[in-house]
């Protein structure tokens, strides 16, 4: 049974709604008289956290059992991810039980970052390793080693539906067709969210483009083996 049904993402985005901002869709003037047609950008940087990953973040918590919330959790992240989890702990842990949380971040992590983390009480920030891979082993481990519960920053379906709420505010603030979206790619998280619900949606009127730095294209390297 597919549970990223379009159902799922809206359900999610209702219940998210009277945290998560709904950010502004802006016309980029300028970009979109020097290609021809109207561009539109989805400003997620005005999102709680500063990046839609509080969306995720979120979605993900809210969803912990009593258990689950009781034990911990862990994570791993580069900063956005971290700071959107919590600012999203500020929100859950209003009921009982409380939650806490350890996240681990790689040694060369941003200063500002790590500063900006500083702040939140529940949560403990480990730093491990210079590579973000390595830190998220490490990070997966200890979920493991001490029965807490793991969160992925992108592979992991609540994330994933979280994110998608994205997807979800575009439809309902268009007030025309849509031709594409073009969407940047880390982890696959965003993506996956955005193009589930949005091919559900509209189905073959609409093409998804994806957009991978060229420093770290490990999930268009993944995707071309894949396909």
């Amino acid at each position: 049974m597919d549970s990223l049904t379009a159902e799922s993402f809206e359900l999610a985005s209702s219940r998210l709604s009277a945290h998560v901002r709904l950010t502004p869709l802006q016309p980029a003037r300028q970009i979109s008289t020097q290609l021809g047609f109207q561009v539109l950008l989805k400003l997620e940087n005005y999102q709680v956290s500063g990046s839609f990953k509080f969306r995720g973040a979120l979605q993900k918590l809210s969803t912990l059992s009593a258990d689950q919330r009781t034990r911990g959790f862990v994570s791993a992240s580069t900063g956005n991810h971290a700071r959107a989890l919590c600012e999203a702990l500020l929100i859950t842990n209003q009921t009982e039980p409380k939650t806490k949380g350890v996240i681990f971040v790689p040694e060369n992590c941003e200063a500002s970052k790590l500063a900006a983390l500083s702040v939140y009480d529940g949560i403990e920030v480990r730093e491990h390793g210079t590579d973000c891979e390595v830190t998220e082993t490490e990070a997966h481990r200890i979920a493991d080693a001490e029965g807490l519960t793991w969160i992925s920053p992108y592979n992991d379906l609540d994330i994933i539906t979280g994110q998608g709420t994205v997807a979800v505010e575009i439809l309902q603030q268009l007030s025309s067709p849509v031709d594409a979206v073009f969407v940047s790619v880390g982890g696959g998280g965003l993506i996956s969210g955005v193009s589930a619900y949005i091919k559900k949606k509209l189905g073959k009127k609409i093409t998804n483009h994806y957009w991978c730095p060229a420093s770290c294209k490990c999930s268009y390297d993944a995707f071309c083996t894949q396909w």
